[in-house]
């Protein structure tokens, strides 16, 4: 292997990596985004229309920071458990061993790169650890989804229980929430089908699509 795949390589397994680590996550990300983040957060394009008030704008930030906090534990042993599931599968089915499995699980995305680098896993196993990950959230996408919508539609129903929104307000949230992450869903899946189009190049030994979809992994846990 060469200094261009070796590079390559390490900043792919990094990436599978990460997502190993978060494969488990109840997607608050994607709320949390499309809710508060930025001049385009749904809570703060709700505010500029009227719908809500910044002291409402901040009291729904605040509890959904809650309700993440208070799942963190919950979170962290559901990602483990997935992230076990996935491994004990490819290690049952042969494509890794138990030593190299283990190893992976105890790496983190910082000693990837060194897995790679000694020859403890290479690029074969980095594909089947790709490709893992992809039957494991298209296996579990509606089941996270749903678990994302209960988690936020409790913070807001707590909110309306108190008196701090009207179910109105936490009616047009709850819309713009799932209009958003549905725009940036489709737009992930614009950037797939470009992806695509690289699969007969070979940049770093990798391939465009292949290396690109790895790296999506990496920036959604």
């Amino acid at each position: 292997m060469n200094k261009t795949r070796v590079i390559v390589a390490g900043a792919s397994a990094i990436a599978v990596a990460t997502a190993l680590v978060g494969v488990g996550t109840v997607a608050s990300a994607d709320d949390a985004s499309g809710a508060s983040k930025g001049k385009g957060g749904v809570l703060s394009q709700l505010e500029d229309d009227g719908t809500l008030t910044s002291d409402e704008v901040t009291a729904v930030k605040d509890a959904l920071r809650a309700q993440r906090t208070e799942n963190r534990s919950e979170k962290e042993a559901e990602r483990e458990a997935a992230r076990a599931s996935i491994l004990a599968g490819l290690v049952s089915e042969g494509t890794l061993t138990q030593s190299q499995a283990d190893a992976i699980a105890a790496a983190g995305k910082r000693g990837m790169r060194d897995l790679v680098r000694d020859g403890t896993i290479d690029r074969d196993d980095l594909q089947a650890l790709k490709a893992a990950l992809q039957d494991y959230r298209a296996e579990n996408r509606d089941a996270k989804k749903a678990e994302r919508e209960a988690a936020r539609d409790a913070v807001l129903a707590g909110l309306v229980s108190d008196g701090t929104l009207t179910q109105s307000q936490a009616d047009a949230i709850a819309t713009a929430i799932d209009a958003r992450i549905a725009e940036k869903g489709d737009q992930r899946g614009k950037k797939g089908k470009r992806g695509q189009r690289g699969e007969r190049g070979d940049r770093g030994g990798f391939g465009g699509a292949a290396n690109a979809d790895v790296t999506t992994f990496g920036a959604r846990a």
